[in-house]
């Protein structure tokens, strides 16, 4: 039971925006996150957490996802190293954190995003390192991405792959590290038992805050063609 571990539960509900366990964000997400743990199943989606600074996202990668996945099994990068030619980050990596996301700052918004989707669902992926001929391998990669921006990512209507956690404006206190590591056994144990429902991995969870994501993906071009093909035109 979660009782076993109030501490890591708290920064977990916070980090999500959410006010408690019946909130269907830490559903969905403690779900997808026990694929990930039990080696059963690589998730077809992927998870934006907003918020301010130090709302917790850090720190949980860090100090809690990396100690349970194992530090061989994953890695922070950055956007541009995303939009880099050379990926050998990825190789046989479980969890991978794409931190500061902001749509603002892709080179090329289009063929970033299509990398994405496809880092995110293709079970294999070309791997190139520099002075080396690129090789396919298995794709295990599950994404997280952090950011402090209301639009991180573009989600298009139509999407089906990125999940979002509420946007969170509170910071937390300075996080308490005895507390966290006398509750990670426990916190393991409850992921590794977790009855896994990997057709809800691989589905995108719609919320308010994806909604609200999504409005800003769709440019007003968009969105004055979506008015006339639907002839809602009081919208106009």
């Amino acid at each position: 039971s979660t009782a076993q571990f109030p501490y890591i539960l708290s920064i977990v509900l916070h980090m999500l925006g959410c006010e408690d366990e019946s909130d269907p964000v830490f559903d969905h997400f403690i779900n997808w996150f026990a694929c990930i743990m039990q080696r059963q199943h690589k998730p077809r989606t992927a998870w934006v957490l907003q918020g301010t600074e130090g709302t917790g996202k850090g720190y949980f990668f860090h100090d809690i996802a990396v100690p349970l996945i194992g530090k061989q099994s994953s890695t922070q990068v950055l956007i541009n190293t995303m939009e880099d030619a050379f990926n050998g980050w990825m190789s046989d990596k479980l969890l991978i954190m794409v931190n500061e996301v902001d749509v603002e700052d892709f080179k090329d918004k289009g063929r970033i995003s299509a990398k994405l989707k496809d880092h995110i669902t293709d079970p294999v992926v070309q791997i190139r390192n520099m002075h080396q001929k690129s090789r396919e391998m298995p794709n295990y990669a599950s994404f997280i991405f952090a950011s402090n921006k209301p639009q991180p990512v573009f989600i298009p209507e139509e999407d089906r792959r990125y999940n979002v956690g509420n946007y969170q404006t509170q910071k937390l206190p300075y996080p308490d590290n005895d507390r966290k590591n006398a509750e990670l056994e426990a916190f393991a144990q409850w992921l590794l038992a977790y009855q896994i429902d990997t057709t809800k991995a691989d589905t995108v969870l719609q919320t308010e805050a994806r909604i609200s994501i999504q409005a800003r993906s769709t440019n007003s071009i968009d969105s004055t063609i979506k008015t006339i093909t639907t002839g809602d035109f009081e919208t106009l």
